[in-house]
């Protein structure tokens, strides 16, 4: 039977590089996120990967914050791909919120994309991965900024600190059944995304190894933890991918 990941927010920025490097490695992917599947197809494809590699892509638009729209696309990704062996949990939003300018609408929003759709997937994901008898991995996403502050970001620090309790709470929960549940916490990457918020402007002099990071390496380390099947005795940790910036 073949195996495949589900990775969200796939259409940009890390999720489009973890997807491109399961693909890589010979994983088939359900690559989910809140815009069109075509729109996400034509993502992957602008990214320079292959027809051939693309065969084993499923793409679909899934709003992670609505439980329904989360089980049709696994029940998708089961039916096309094969088996759910890991879910990496990519889709996330960091808009800039002061506490002066923060209301009840923005404050739901952050926590609902960040902390409740990262629920939401991970217990699809995992309740699939029970039924199946699956020893699977799922990753989340958490942040430098979990562990500290950073301006206008306080309500992204705050959903990214609850990202590491669910770490280490979902990790015992599912450790029964063979499920891992680990986090990545990156500081800045070099996304589209990032640049535009005009944030990562001289980010570079505060990084001990001077430089940001590309979206390849955190793929890299997201498959190394959650894909590659090397890390099965870890279980339970967040971590820090940083250049140095956060050393704990």
């Amino acid at each position: 039977m073949n195996d495949y990941a589900m990775i969200t927010g796939a259409a940009s920025g890390v999720g489009k590089a973890v997807v491109s490097a399961f693909l890589e490695h010979g994983m088939r992917v359900l690559a989910a996120d809140v815009v069109d599947a075509e729109k996400t197809r034509s993502a992957l494809a602008g990214d320079g990967l292959s027809e051939r590699l693309l065969e084993n892509v499923l793409s679909v638009s899934c709003d992670i914050t609505d439980e329904a729209s989360v089980q049709q696309a696994i029940a998708a990704g089961n039916e096309r791909l094969g088996r759910l062996v890991s879910c990496v949990n990519c889709a996330g939003i960091y808009p800039p919120v002061s506490l002066e300018d923060a209301d009840a609408d923005s404050c739901r929003k952050i926590f609902d994309v960040n902390v409740l759709g990262t629920v939401l997937v991970s217990k699809v994901a995992a309740l699939d991965m029970k039924a199946n008898g699956v020893p699977g991995a799922i990753l989340l996403f958490s942040s430098v900024d979990a562990f500290r502050a950073s301006p206008a970001q306080f309500m992204y620090s705050a959903s990214k600190a609850a990202v590491g309790s669910l770490v280490r709470s979902l990790s015992i929960e599912l450790a029964p059944n063979g499920i891992r549940v680990n986090a990545i916490a990156p500081a800045w990457i070099r996304t589209e995304g990032a640049a535009a918020s005009g944030r990562m402007v001289g980010a570079e002099a505060k990084i001990p190894l001077g430089r940001v990071s590309e979206p390849g390496e955190i793929a890299d380390a997201v498959w190394l933890i959650a894909g590659a099947r090397r890390l099965d005795f870890m279980t339970g940790e967040t971590v820090v991918i940083s250049g140095g910036s956060l050393i704990r």
